[in-house]
């Protein structure tokens, strides 16, 4: 028998009826090297209802199919690896990318205030990264201008959503560079949240 898991966050949790014959974990916080042990390639359908933290403990969950409905503008659905962190140290770990991904605005609409803020600032610094970046490529750099065009002009969350994801496939192309690196030691030392670090 295939064993089947939802991921979702504290604030989309009251959507894993929409999937009642799968585990539900939910999620909070960050990846740590425990969880990662326990989780990693273990599932062979992963679906997951949430943010980046939520898409990247899906994407070490997984064997093999992996839907994803991004509530925020993190673009970890479209990289090949997940954050888990040692402690305070950060460690990017390659990872399958998922197999399907749903924008679905009904899972939108409980995204709090501040989480939408700072997902808005990790898009935004996605691009900047990739922009100011003397490895970025013609391809990259479109579609960070592209991403920054809509950041821009939004006017529905899923538009953000879509910016997010055109940013993380930038950032599949040419990675991240300093705005990240800065981040990484203000949350893992501090504590703050990656996109209000950022």
């Amino acid at each position: 028998m295939q064993k089947k898991l939802l991921i979702c966050s504290n604030s989309t949790k009251k959507h894993s009826k929409d999937f009642e014959e799968s585990d539900v974990f939910v999620f909070a916080g960050k990846i740590k090297l425990d969880m990662y042990e326990k989780f990693n390639n273990k599932y062979d359908n992963v679906v997951v209802i949430g943010g980046g933290g939520c898409i990247d403990l899906g994407k070490i969950a997984s064997k093999s199919n992996l839907v994803c409905y991004p509530t925020t503008a993190s673009g970890a659905c479209q990289t090949s690896h997940s954050v888990v962190w040692d402690n305070d140290k950060k460690l990017s770990i390659r990872t399958m990318k998922p197999t399907d991904v749903i924008i679905k605005e009904e899972y939108l609409k409980s995204l709090p205030t501040s989480a939408f803020r700072d997902t808005y600032s990790d898009a935004v610094s996605h691009n900047l990264d990739v922009l100011y970046s003397n490895k970025k490529t013609i391809v990259s750099e479109e579609l960070a201008l592209r991403s920054m065009r809509i950041l821009k002009n939004y006017s529905t969350k899923k538009e953000v959503i879509i910016a997010g994801n055109l940013a993380g496939d930038a950032i599949e192309i040419t990675p991240t560079t300093l705005l990240h690196s800065l981040s990484y030691p203000i949350t893992g030392r501090y504590k703050i949240p990656h996109g209000e670090a950022l």
